[in-house]
């Protein structure tokens, strides 16, 4: 989509619309459990997409539903060409996994692990008694360079790693 083309309504405003690349997110605002503006704007996403002749991935179509409140209630399944969408518990946003409780827990853990796959093989470079040079090649391509365009700026990976010197 081109930016511009794809709006809310100017009506609506606890609603917003996300673009990146070839992903569309509507961010709702839902008050008093009235959801009818934030149904509306999928309703004229779904239209304007079917207008243009796009065609949106139901099966890939997740919702994620924030509420702090203790006494959650029941939400109507929100539903896409007659098909309700997958309400999960967590999902990845631009590289960052988001969970229905807004903790960091799922997305420092994804990084922890990809970060320690890379230092794996870094370690096993050392043992193999590669030149320092070699390895801060290594290091600044597959993990510090890595997780910087990926997004995870915030990664352990090189955050907390030592200089290999």
């Amino acid at each position: 989509m081109w930016r511009g083309q794809c709006k809310m309504a100017d009506w609506i405003t606890t609603n917003h619309i996300v673009k990146f690349a070839d992903n569309t997110t509507v961010v709702g605002l839902i008050r008093d459990d009235n959801d009818q503006d934030y149904r509306e704007e999928v309703e004229q996403l779904v239209g304007w997409c079917r207008d243009n002749s796009l065609i949106l991935n139901v099966e890939k179509t997740k919702e994620i539903i924030v509420d702090f409140r203790k006494n959650r209630p029941h939400h109507a399944p929100l539903l896409i060409n007659n098909s309700a969408v997958e309400v999960v518990s967590s999902t990845k946003f631009l590289g960052v996994h988001i969970t229905d409780n807004l903790t960091w827990t799922v997305n420092t853990t994804s990084l922890v692990k990809r970060a320690q796959k890379r230092l794996y093989f870094l370690r096993r470079m050392r043992r193999a008694h590669l030149t320092p040079p070699i390895l801060t090649t290594f290091y600044r391509s597959t993990i510090e360079n890595g997780e910087v365009d990926r997004g995870g700026y915030h990664s352990p990976a090189w955050v907390f790693t030592k200089p290999i010197s």
